[in-house]
């Protein structure tokens, strides 16, 4: 069934407002597209899982947690030390590492978020941020003042001039992450597609402060790496070139 890009749109906007982390992002695509194909049966849940193993009620809006519900599955450590983590629908993802926000010595400022922009050929994109470097929810979201105030996160929209294609562009950890709104609103993939610079992505856990590398089971979301993500790499990725096969 088609997806609805304002209902896609909602979820990035409630991501970067509330959540702040890409395992909520990867768990509500999956219920949405659940509710989507079957309508006139039960609600699914949306809870994730937390990175403490443990499960809470949802949270409101502007009470700086990240939706975590009750845990009923017991975290499972390979030998390598990755962790899986699972929540109430059987969506997964294998945390690699995790870092204390403030131990953190990836933290970017606003003002350096602005110039890799520049840099990355992206020129007067709205920069918005959620939380302040200690984890706390802050009300202000526009950051485009040159400041050197530190954020765990920062999300910005682009839209391509040429074909109108939208992407959602993030920096967590100081890593770069791109979500092809438009291509994943129209695609026919069961899975959504995320371009990242590695074979993980950066989510950001506002109940620790921490940033938490992981990767989702390719059911749930397929990570597209490129060497880097910057204007002309986005501009090439059209719907043609994305529905190919890695």
């Amino acid at each position: 069934m088609k997806k609805k890009l304002p209902v896609i749109i909602a979820f990035l906007i409630a991501i970067a407002a509330i959540v702040g982390t890409v395992v909520f992002l990867v768990t509500k695509f999956s219920d949405d597209r659940e509710n989507d194909t079957e309508l006139t049966e039960k609600e699914n849940d949306t809870n994730v899982a937390d990175f403490e193993g443990d499960k809470k009620d949802e949270p409101g809006e502007n009470d700086g947690s990240d939706g975590l519900g009750n845990s009923e599955k017991e975290n499972e450590t390979t030998d390598d030390q990755n962790v899986k983590y699972e929540d109430y629908n059987g969506t997964e993802v294998i945390v690699v590492s995790s870092e204390k926000v403030e131990e953190s010595k990836n933290n970017k400022t606003t003002e350096d978020v602005k110039n890799e922009l520049k840099d990355r050929g992206f020129e007067s994109l709205q920069i918005t941020s959620k939380y302040n470097i200690k984890g706390d929810f802050v009300s202000e979201s526009n950051q485009n003042a040159d400041t050197d105030e530190l954020h765990p996160t920062y999300d910005m929209v682009y839209i391509n001039s040429t074909n109108g294609d939208q992407w959602f562009i993030y920096c967590y950890g100081g890593q770069f992450f791109a979500f092809p709104i438009t291509y994943n609103q129209n695609s026919s993939r069961d899975e959504y597609l995320i371009i990242s610079e590695k074979d993980s992505i950066m989510s950001y856990d506002c109940m620790s402060n921490t940033y938490n590398e992981i990767i989702p089971q390719k059911t749930d979301l397929i990570i597209r790496k490129v060497d880097r993500i910057d204007k002309n790499t986005l501009d090439s990725l059209t719907s043609e070139v994305l529905n190919e096969n890695d």
